[in-house]
């Protein structure tokens, strides 16, 4: 699976998924909202981890930028004399 996921995609997933997990210890006596939450979060903090987004890949969405491809002769390619 090919990576999708940007670094601000990322980095929003990670403080998400650690600010669930606060709200889980929070809300612990309320065992269903406490086990949502923790899934919830465990999902964004692997997908925000592995940089992949299985549900950005079933409607074809990524948030990663490509670098550029570098402008003039690469190294391998001489530049002739004009």
């Amino acid at each position: 699976m090919e990576k999708n996921v940007g670094s601000l995609d990322a980095m929003l997933r990670v403080v998400m998924g650690l600010a669930l997990l606060i709200v889980a210890t929070v809300v612990a006596p309320a065992w269903v909202l406490s086990v949502a939450a923790v899934a919830i979060a465990l999902v964004l903090l692997y997908t925000a981890l592995s940089e992949r987004c299985p549900l950005y890949r079933v409607f074809h969405w990524s948030t990663r930028h490509e670098p550029h491809a570098p402008v003039g002769p690469t190294p391998s390619q001489p530049s002739r004399p004009a």
